[in-house]
């Protein structure tokens, strides 16, 4: 068994932290273990399938009791069959969502639990973390679980995708029939990420209704871009050129993974200088509007002027992006307590914004930069997040405008 071990890459006793894979030989050889148990156990209570020795099948077995072996709450125990899978997921905002793992979202629900009661708590464990209950230590958000295992008639230990797999194709778990929440990209996302009101009926999160008021919301879906199709299998053994990618791509990797590269695609910006005129083009190319989401996101766009020597001489007013909610004194507070929307300067999904502005005209060269940020300064204060990295700005586009020479 541990030459077994050794032939799939687990070291007896590895000396310090090492890695398959970019999976820690700890997770990756535990989930290793946890599959060869299965296995095995099937084996002695009868759960593989007897055939005679030219191949063929005998007679069917009972019911390999041995599943129940697996905990499936836990993510880690997928990695010996979807190594890439859990690598990809652990990435994702959907592995940090908990309140434990997620700073953010861990202070505003301190605030609301102070403010409401615990039962609020509760409310936000139905998309945060809908599976925590099942095993409270792991600390876990947004589990493989939760998604697979999504329907109200299920049975334990089912698991259900766009797929529809032979019954008997995995050892791990049950297999059930592709169903149209994941076949449509959009409805299992849509669960969470649709839209939600605050306890005064207030709009906070729209990404739902957004995408749906899209002219072309018919020609991507949430999957498309937040999961695009990536080169490989999703499962050990299979032959599929590729597969949905489990990163569950987001703002998030441009803070947690240093890759803008995702909130890049979001927008266009463009810029065209003539002496005493600065014309800025930002085109929303994302499938909702931007930013879209929690809240308290905000996106600012900014500029710097230079003369004919490169010295900096102008600065225009930040230009900002994102919603302000205030009380009824008209002061600043969460959205959840907002007695109205006192703005909304977000772009529209698809919708390109024009915006001029007025340069002295010894400025012959225009550095414009767009930039965001997960939460405010002020809510970064509040939530004592000041000097966390998701506090800090990220520079996702910027262009470059320069007089023409005259001839």
């Amino acid at each position: 068994m541990l030459d077994f071990l050794r032939k799939l890459g687990c070291p007896k006793k590895p000396k310090e932290p090492k890695t398959r894979g970019g999976i820690r030989y700890s997770t990756y050889c535990r989930g290793v273990w946890n599959l060869i148990s299965i296995c095995v156990a099937a084996a002695l209570l009868g759960g593989c399938k007897n055939r005679d020795n030219d191949g063929s099948q005998t007679r069917p077995s009972p019911e390999p009791r041995a599943k129940a072996t697996l905990d499936l709450h836990d993510p880690s125990s997928c990695v010996a069959c979807h190594p890439v899978i859990h690598r990809e997921y652990s990435e994702s905002m959907h592995a940090r969502s908990h309140q434990k793992r997620d700073p953010i979202f861990a202070g505003v629900r301190a605030i609301r639990i102070k403010k409401e009661g615990p039962g609020i708590a509760k409310a936000c464990a139905r998309c945060h973390s809908p599976d925590a209950a099942a095993k409270p230590a792991l600390n876990a958000g947004v589990t493989c679980f939760t998604c697979h295992n999504l329907r109200a008639n299920a049975p334990a230990k089912t698991f259900i995708g766009p797929h529809t797999l032979d019954a008997g194709a995995s050892a791990a778990h049950k297999l059930g029939p592709a169903t149209a929440a994941f076949k449509d990209g959009r409805t299992l996302c849509l669960s969470c990420h649709d839209a939600l009101k605050s306890p005064k009926g207030i709009a906070m999160c729209t990404t739902g209704p957004e995408h749906a008021s899209m002219p072309a919301r018919g020609s991507k879906t949430c999957v498309d871009c937040h999961m695009p199709r990536v080169a490989g299998p999703a499962t050990i053994g299979k032959n599929r050129a590729d597969h949905a990618s489990h990163a569950f791509l987001g703002p998030h990797r441009a803070w947690y993974q240093n890759d803008p590269a995702f909130l890049a695609t979001a927008v266009t910006l463009k810029a065209t200088l003539t002496p005493g005129k600065l014309t800025l083009s930002v085109r929303n190319d994302s499938g909702h509007d931007f930013p879209t989401g929690f809240p308290g996101r905000l996106a600012v766009l900014s500029c710097r002027g230079l003369d004919a020597t490169g010295k900096h001489t102008w600065t225009c007013a930040p230009i900002r992006f994102g919603k302000k909610y205030v009380d009824a004194a008209d002061k600043p507070t969460l959205a959840p307590y907002a007695a109205k929307l006192a703005s909304d300067t977000r772009l529209k999904g698809g919708a390109t914004k024009t915006i001029v502005q007025t340069p002295p005209k010894t400025v012959v060269r225009v550095e414009v930069g767009l930039s965001m940020r997960l939460l405010p300064p002020p809510l970064a204060k509040k939530l004592k997040l000041s000097k966390s990295i998701e506090s800090q700005p990220r520079r996702i586009a910027g262009a470059v405008a320069t007089v023409a020479p005259t001839k």
